[in-house]
């Protein structure tokens, strides 16, 4: 059943039609060599049903039409007695009705359909710019992230007591090593050396020179 909706769905509106206009032809053979006794106006909305869902309900309206207009044309030639003649015309009447109820309801069936399709794709739609927004922004917060991780690994700091010694000043780290004021700093901060010389050393080097020590 899905296969054949789905092959009559990739038809165009001129085949639908076409189809629905050889079923009506075929429905109202059918009705004539059974007789007027047995009535096969339902057998009529199968093609009427096919021209609205895949034409449109204008197509829809003219096999509506096309059926009365049959099952009239068969009562008639198949010698159907009525007590008055306008009974002949009553039933086409109360047939092409029903038929266009079924139109018209099959085709607000069929709109609702479309409206409900698009706005599951427009909402489909918004959901995935969401999800691609709500994917950028957790990909940039987990760069400032790693920025801001591999700025405090960078940062190095010097806290509690450090066991200097009292003569040489070296101090020892955390491997039991003596290592040189500079070193120690060099390697536990990110804080580095220029070397100069101070008044005080100047005068206890150069006693010449007469630097003066601040005071």
């Amino acid at each position: 059943m899905n296969s054949l909706v789905r092959y009559l769905d990739r038809q165009s509106e001129t085949q639908a039609t076409v189809l629905s206009l050889l079923l009506v032809l075929a429905v109202g053979v059918l009705d004539y060599v059974t007789g007027f006794e047995i009535s096969f106006s339902i057998f009529y909305l199968l093609p009427i049903a096919l021209a609205t869902w895949f034409a449109g309900w204008r197509k829809g309206v003219l096999m509506a039409c096309l059926g009365a207009l049959t099952g009239g044309t068969v009562e008639y030639f198949g010698m159907a007695r009525y007590s008055h003649f306008i009974i002949l015309y009553w039933n086409a009447a109360v047939r092409l009705g029903v038929f266009l109820i079924v139109v018209f309801l099959l085709s607000s069936v069929r709109s609702w359909g479309y409206e409900l399709a698009r706005r599951v794709e427009e909402r489909t739609a918004l959901l995935a710019m969401e999800i691609e927004e709500r994917k950028r922004t957790e990909a940039e917060r987990e760069v400032v992230i790693a920025e801001l991780r591999d700025a405090l690994s960078n940062v190095k700091h010097l806290r509690g007591l450090l066991p200097i010694c009292a003569s040489c000043k070296r101090i020892r780290d955390e491997h039991g090593y003596w290592n040189d004021v500079e070193e120690y700093i060099r390697k536990h901060t990110e804080a580095d050396f220029t070397h100069g010389i101070c008044p005080d050393c100047v005068n206890k080097l150069y006693p010449g020179m007469g630097v003066p020590s601040p005071t």
